[in-house]
């Protein structure tokens, strides 16, 4: 790794029920959380689904072009309790040579 490639954004976030989706490579892709009608004790409150095509009606850029590589993604949502849990959030991918972070 080179000098400067790497910087390291870390926060914390106190919460009950949190739901967090990471993706890589979705340019004309949506994630939707769908919130569970009766969630179980100690079951995720809801789900992540995804879709790889931005509806028509969205407006917005399109990209025609093959994407290299495939969309990878990962997720975590808390399970329904009582107990307040802390997620520690970071970012730690910069380009090289750059003082800002990769688009969000």
């Amino acid at each position: 790794m080179a000098d400067g490639v790497l910087c390291t954004v870390i926060g914390t976030l106190d919460a009950q029920e949190y739901a967090l989706f990471v993706s890589h490579n979705h340019p004309d892709g949506q994630a939707h959380f769908n919130v569970f009608s009766s969630p179980r004790n100690g079951a995720p409150w809801g789900t992540f689904t995804t879709d790889t095509e931005v509806p028509p009606e969205m407006g917005g850029p399109s990209y025609d072009e093959p994407v290299p590589g495939h969309a990878i993604s990962s997720s975590k949502v808390s399970k329904v309790g009582p107990n307040w849990e802390t997620v520690l959030v970071s970012r730690l991918r910069f380009k090289p040579d750059a003082l800002e972070p990769t688009s969000l």
